[in-house]
């Protein structure tokens, strides 16, 4: 699984700084606030009902997105355990990494805001480079394997981690307030996409700067953000939309359990080069981006996503799934999740 577009939502957080578009509803359906009801039909994936307007979800590559792992996901291969390593990217607002920053691992049943991980890294920065022999003996080393990153920072998990299993990555800092904690949930890194036992992952990096400008996503404004840091408040999730080979699905529909519409708000966003918000959309476009903001923590919830589906039509219909994901959301906090189908089973 290739990591979260994170330049794709940054872009899109930038831009959208001034913006208020009008609120839509965050259970799929296809009413914004006070614009009345949009065709389409609505159907149920697994315990959420969604409204999927009345277009085909379309592959990024063109054509209908493939569907062939929901219910049926692919076999791999035993679990073996890999280096998990890489630059650190910068979500929104900010140049360079901050230095000290902690990369934590977890198991998917474990609670990643309380729970032992299993295994940890701190992003180094160009700067603590002086003293080593980038070009010689300390070419591996994190401060200079940042020099390649455009961030300049880089971090190395210390502990094996287990390929071919879902896990939670967490991102925060433990005293640098700029940091906002992140939580990556639902990542499967497959020995196949490692090299030579060493999977790379670009781990997202997420200031206060660019948090403050989320609640301006759909005019839904975040409960706490004012105060971030202080343990009180909601969060936001965001993520993309992806099909069976991990391609960006567009006309796609995402609901989340639990939403409430009089205080929370879905957007989808516009799909170009920069993408920000459109207050029109009611599934994602070809950039398959997503957010659903002021969601309240420590609740666990399932998301999911669908697409029409274009074999039948009328009031008998249902979507057809595009996968679901458990995600927990915390006070202050951006939980990320990619829903790209189901995940991987382990071959007997």
């Amino acid at each position: 699984m290739r990591s979260f577009v994170v330049s794709s939502l940054s872009a899109a957080v930038l831009l959208v700084q001034g913006c208020t578009p009008p609120r839509t509803t965050g259970d799929g359906g296809a009413e914004g606030e006070g614009e009345g009801e949009v065709s389409g039909d609505v159907c149920d994936l697994g315990t959420v009902s969604v409204r999927v307007p009345d277009v085909d979800g379309v592959s990024a590559l063109g054509g209908a997105p493939d569907l062939s792992c929901i219910g049926n996901p692919a076999a791999v291969g035993s679990s073996v355990p890999l280096t998990v390593e890489g630059c650190v990217d910068i979500f929104g607002v900010g140049n360079l990494a901050e230095r000290d920053t902690e990369v934590a691992l977890f198991a998917a049943d474990v609670d990643p805001k309380t729970g032992t991980p299993l295994a940890t890294g701190i992003v180094a920065v160009t700067n603590q480079a002086s003293g080593l022999a980038c070009d010689g003996a300390n070419a591996d080393a994190p401060a200079c394997r940042a020099f390649d990153c455009s961030s300049e920072g880089f971090y190395r998990l210390t502990g094996p981690v287990p390929s071919n299993t879902p896990v939670t990555i967490r991102i925060s800092h433990p005293t640098a307030s700029i940091v906002v904690d992140t939580y990556v949930w639902g990542l499967v890194f497959r020995d196949s996409d490692a090299t030579d036992g060493v999977y790379n992952y670009e781990a997202p990096i997420i200031y206060s700067s660019t948090y403050d400008s989320i609640p301006t996503l759909s005019g839904r404004f975040v409960t706490g953000a004012a105060d971030l840091g202080d343990g009180v408040g909601n969060g936001v999730i965001a993520g993309e939309v992806h099909d069976c080979n991990d391609v960006i699905v567009e006309n796609a529909v995402v609901g989340m359990t639990g939403f409430e519409r009089s205080t929370m708000s879905t957007v989808y966003f516009d799909g170009e080069e920069d993408p920000g918000p459109d207050p029109l959309r009611t599934a994602t476009a070809s950039d398959g981006l997503y957010a659903v903001l002021n969601v309240p923590g420590d609740v666990e919830r399932q998301i999911v996503a669908g697409v029409r589906d274009t074999a039948c039509a009328g009031e008998d219909c249902q979507c057809l799934s595009l996968g679901s994901r458990t995600v927990k959301t915390y006070a202050d906090s951006v939980s990320i999740v990619v829903l790209e189908g189901d995940f991987p089973v382990i071959a007997p």
